[in-house]
This record gives structure tokens, C-alpha cells and sequence, in this order.
């Protein structure tokens, strides 16, 4: 099974209190049991829960819970619930996602890495010329709550996506010369899928063109307003 990368997050603002994360959650020792655990746990009705993942009803959401869930189904679920994705693969950290502990960042201290790192416009320079790390500011809230609209995205051309079994998230581009933020998903044949955290059509490698401009290395999170 593909290990996560852990991400760095840095918030666009000082900010003066941090918010502690719960204790872990251990008495659901396994994916089935925490997807369980979560709709058991939610603040919205079974119906609902249900219908956001286009099940027919309660009956529908409980046999497919004891059956065995589709993985696009677990995303779609896990989001609409506010549940971590990272705590249903692993148990580890806090159940919801309103629970991370937000990193304090020093009033008007910057990082050497930040310094070095230049800020690029979206699709604002041909792949010849991106320097090997840079960032870019994410234009949609495609992979919301991961990444967020507005949010600063550090990227390194220079490291492989999928290497040692990380599900990375990539800078890509399609046969369009668009820009994406997904994530990597390898497959057989070097073949590839590029998904989104939000319902979004998956592409694919060979079908959409798609090439890989870097990896995510850090993610500096926006200001809150």
C-alpha cells in the first residue's frame, strides 16, 4: 500500500495561538472499522451521509459499509463528513480535519527556503525556463481541504512522484499546455491517473497528454479572513 507524503504546512498570516489536535483515536483498528466509525460518529443523519455519496439510503450506505466501499466512495464520504483521509488510512492524528493543529509561524520571519524559492505565475513560463524549485499560488479549490484556493505551493522539478511508495501530489500539465495540482496515482505500463481530493473527472496519463512539471514539497496554507 502507497505511504503518504507528509506535507509541511505553513500559514499565510502570524498567527499568536495554536490549536492543540485530540488524543489519537485507537479503538478502530482497521480501514472498515474507521469508515464505520466515522459514519457512526457524524453530525449528519445516515440519510444524508448517504445520499452525498449517491448511495439510495441508509439501507444502501450500510450494506456497502459492510460489504466493502469503493475507493472514489470513501473519498466522497470522508469529505462530505470532514473526516481526514490520513486517519481513515492509517488511524493516526485526529479523526476530523477542523482538528489539525495549526503550525505557528513567527511574526515577519521568513525561511531561507522561502527566500529561495521564486513565486511563478500560473502557466506563466515555458517548462524550459521553471527553475528546479519554485512555487505557485493554487487557482481553485480542486484539492480542497489538502490545498486551497489562493494557498502558496512550493514545487521541486527534480524529485519523482511515486518514489518509495508516496502518493505525491504533482504540478502537471496536459497536451493543452494546462496546469493542474493533483494527485499522482502510478499504474501498470508507466501509465498514470491524475485525481483530484474534490469530485473532478480523473485523467489519465496516455489519454490527456499529461506530463509531470514537479512534485509538492510544501504547502504554505492562506490567511484566514
Amino acid at each position: 500500500m502507497a505511504s503518504h507524503k507528509s506535507y509541511h504546512f505553513r500559514d499565510c498570516a502570524p498567527i499568536t495561538e495554536v490549536m492543540q489536535a485530540p488524543p489519537t483515536i485507537t479503538i478502530v483498528k482497521t480501514q472498515a472499522e474507521r469508515l464505520r466509525f466515522a459514519v457512526d460518529q457524524s453530525k449528519k443523519s445516515q440519510e444524508e451521509v448517504a445520499k452525498a455519496a449517491g448511495y439510495a439510503g441508509q439501507s444502501s450506505l450500510g450494506m456497502a459499509l459492510s460489504r466493502g466501499t469503493e475507493p472514489k466512495k470513501v473519498r466522497e464520504l470522508l469529505e462530505f463528513m470532514g473526516v481526514r483521509f490520513e486517519w481513515y488510512r492509517t488511524g493516526l492524528g485526529p479523526m476530523y480535519e477542523a482538528d489539525v493543529a495549526r503550525p505557528v509561524r513567527p511574526d515577519s520571519v521568513t525561511s531561507p527556503l522561502q527566500r529561495a524559492v521564486e513565486l511563478v505565475p500560473w502557466r506563466g513560463r515555458n517548462m524550459e525556463e521553471l527553475p528546479q524549485q519554485f512555487a505557485v499560488e493554487a487557482p481553485d479549490d480542486v484539492m480542497a481541504p489538502v490545498i486551497r484556493s489562493g494557498c502558496r505551493v512550493e514545487i521541486d522539478r527534480e524529485m519523482t512522484p511515486g518514489e518509495g511508495g508516496h502518493e505525491d501530489i504533482v504540478l502537471l500539465k496536459d497536451r493543452e499546455g494546462t496546469w493542474f495540482l493533483r494527485h499522482y496515482m502510478p499504474g501498470p505500463n508507466k501509465r498514470w491517473e491524475a485525481r483530484a481530493e474534490r469530485p473532478h473527472p480523473t485523467m489519465d496519463s496516455e489519454r490527456d497528454g499529461l506530463e509531470v512539471i514537479g512534485v509538492v514539497t510544501l504547502v504554505h496554507r492562506r490567511a484566514s479572513s
